[in-house]
């Protein structure tokens, strides 16, 4: 966790050097794993809990933004869930925690303030992606103690790339509610612990599912406009 909030702030820092119209915010949500031990893109039976911070920035373009971000929670999977593998019968769970910067695209965006300093609400499609970092530490059951999954020496830190995709509501000029849906792409086989026993071949993957509250400030011409 430590590492995780100090390439936040090292991001954060890069990334928000100056200010234009900022906004920060907290996300609730679940996360799902898609690997060696789950079928298809969702398995019900294996969504947990997430949460997440970010802080992002828009340009002068408002079709355009930065943002910074940082969510975490748990993604499992489970043999015994699936009648073909019960043999085989393993089985994982492991923390998942990712800190990156998007740029995100929302192509209908307009300006938040109209020419006499009026707010216009918006509803908006937007989409993103980037780089980041995932930070994991599986836990196997059903392996036995000498295979090579288990005395591999397995980095608990990847490059990850996202592809995130959602929709932004105005609530009103100060606050913003959004769902969002992420897929998390780091590059290794073993989120879950397990490669070589089971589809050395395939990259793991995990989503996060969101709703998100922002708080929007920083846009200095529009408030004075809205000051007149």
């Amino acid at each position: 966790m430590t590492k995780s909030l100090t390439t936040l702030c090292l991001l954060l820092s890069l990334t928000f050097s100056s200010l234009a119209q900022m906004s920060a915010g907290f996300t609730l949500g679940c996360v799902s794993y898609q690997g060696d031990l789950v079928y298809g893109l969702l398995d019900p039976r294996e969504i947990n809990i997430g949460m997440g911070v970010f802080v992002s920035k828009r340009y002068a373009n408002p079709k355009f933004a930065l943002k910074g971000y940082f969510q975490t929670g748990t993604i499992s999977g489970n043999d015994a869930n699936y009648v073909n593998r019960q043999k085989r019968g393993f089985s994982f769970s492991s923390p998942v925690s990712f800190v990156g910067t998007t740029v995100e695209y929302a192509p209908l965006a307009k300006k938040s303030y109209d020419e006499n300093g009026e707010f216009v609400s918006q509803k908006n499609f937007f989409m993103s992606t980037g780089i980041g970092f995932t930070f994991f530490n599986p836990s196997v059951k059903g392996l036995d103690v000498k295979a090579p999954d288990m005395v591999a020496e397995i980095s608990k830190t990847m490059a990850t790339i996202p592809l995130n995709m959602g929709f932004r509501f105005d609530m009103n000029p100060d606050w913003s509610l959004a769902l969002e849906a992420s897929l998390l792409m780091p590059f290794t086989d073993y989120l879950d612990g397990i490669s070589i026993a089971a589809t050395p071949t395939n990259s793991d993957k995990y989503f996060f599912y969101s709703v998100s509250l922002a708080r929007k400030w920083g846009d200095l011409k529009s408030d004075k406009l809205r000051k007149k």
